[in-house]
């Protein structure tokens, strides 16, 4: 891990310290009382190949629907601004890519607030506007851990899988092979 990666600056000044003493507010509790713990995710590995240097689900015994695929989700475009009541605002930004199930649960672990929500590729943010800054630091903060703990994911996938995959194809090579002999053997037999 390099000094410049988001998990190797968790003692260091920066996005991290910004990140804590966000989350400190948002739940009134002291820094080292929310470091928050990466959730498990029980990832369906007997269901997944590597393909094209990917993961990929299988269907039916092909490559089919990408798996941990995303790139690092992040903020490209400012789209709107819309006043709601009571001084309320929502911000509304698009990102680079469509968050999956697996990214949104490692954010609201991160940012477990109601602030910010996910719609396509759009990430909406309701607030007063005296908190924009402070909340879209947090949430910025949030989804680089969040991107983070995805890539940690996939790249301990990646070996598991690829193992799985040479097992798969161990076995069938022996159950070509068995068919085979047995071919062999029938056509062997004298008439």
């Amino acid at each position: 891990m390099t000094a410049a990666s988001p998990a190797g600056q968790w003692g260091r000044k920066g996005w991290l310290q910004r990140f804590m003493s966000g989350m400190c507010r948002v739940l009134g509790a002291q820094p080292e009382q929310v470091l928050p713990e990466k959730p498990t995710v029980l990832h369906p590995v007997e269901k997944l190949t590597l393909h094209n240097c990917g993961l990929f689900e299988l269907y039916r015994g092909q490559p089919a629907r990408p798996y941990l695929s995303l790139p690092g989700i992040g903020v490209v475009n400012k789209v709107s601004l819309i006043e709601l009541h009571d001084g309320l605002c929502e911000y509304r930004f698009e990102l680079n890519a469509l968050p999956d199930n697996i990214w949104k649960c490692f954010f609201q672990r991160l940012f477990p607030s109601t602030r910010a929500r996910f719609d396509a590729k759009f990430l909406m943010i309701v607030c007063e506007p005296e908190e924009l800054e402070g909340t879209y630091s947090e949430i910025k903060d949030a989804m680089l851990m969040a991107n983070e703990w995805y890539a940690e994911d996939r790249d301990h996938l990646i070996p598991l899988v690829m193992a799985l995959d040479e097992h798969r194809q161990a076995l069938a090579e022996m159950e070509e092979n068995r068919r085979l002999g047995l071919r062999n053997q029938f056509e062997g037999l004298e008439l």
